[in-house]
């Protein structure tokens, strides 16, 4: 895609540097929940992780890797929505930041990120994984590492539409200039394009509407549009 082959500014890199605080943040002072349900074995990586080293050390080392990497990835979606929901302010978190229960990661950089991972790895329904193992159909080697031992390799689906709609969402509602609005026209036209069930379709379409409308309004005076 045309935003992956773009050079990070300056202040780009800070902020992608304060993020990874912000994880970093998180990571220390997370709580860990009991799993329900299903959600168990997303929890078996932990106790199958030895059980995997000790059969295959290669592919141990690749598989941790890939599955942390999705692990963080989607607790930073999850710390993305519940910002947009409490009407938080988007900011990485920095030494100057001095309450970071006020503030939430940037939602561009981690649409960015999570929608370049999606591209390179696929995405995954997990509930249909589980679904299709109890029925006993074949399962691809991804969603085979899934059952067996817990790890997930992919994406969720819903993570990639979250992210892009919190965004949106908070881009079109507030216009914050901090963020970077070639990422949120990409985001807008894959909100567009987007034909499945969202429980945000009708707000989502609305400000659409009204950003192009004010595009149009702007071109027709030939005002530039500040914040597109």
């Amino acid at each position: 895609m045309e935003d992956q082959n773009i050079v990070e500014t300056p202040d780009e890199i800070r902020r992608r540097k304060g993020r990874e605080r912000t994880r970093r943040h998180r990571d220390k002072n997370r709580v860990e929940e009991p799993p329900e349900s299903f959600e168990g074995i997303s929890a078996l990586w932990q106790k199958n992780e030895e059980k995997l080293q000790k059969e295959n050390p290669v592919l141990h080392l690749q598989i941790v890797a890939r599955h942390k990497e999705v692990e963080e990835l989607e607790a930073e979606a999850a710390d993305i929505e519940r910002g947009v929901e409490a009407g938080l302010r988007a900011e990485t978190l920095s030494e100057l930041t001095q309450d970071q229960s006020k503030i939430f990661p940037m939602p561009d950089l981690s649409y960015k990120d999570i929608k370049t991972h999606a591209l390179a790895n696929g995405t995954a329904s997990y509930r249909q994984i589980e679904a299709a193992s109890i029925k006993g159909e074949l399962l691809d080697e991804v969603s085979r590492y899934y059952m067996k031992y817990g790890f997930r390799l992919r994406l969720s689906h819903e993570t990639l539409q979250n992210v892009r709609e919190n965004l949106v969402l908070y881009a079109l509602r507030t216009h914050d200039q901090n963020l970077n609005w070639e990422i949120i026209r990409e985001a807008i036209a894959d909100c567009s394009s987007y034909g499945g069930f969202s429980p945000n379709a009708d707000e989502l379409r609305k400000l659409i509407q009204k950003r192009r409308a004010a595009s149009d309004l702007n071109r027709a005076s030939d005002v530039p549009l500040q914040t597109l």
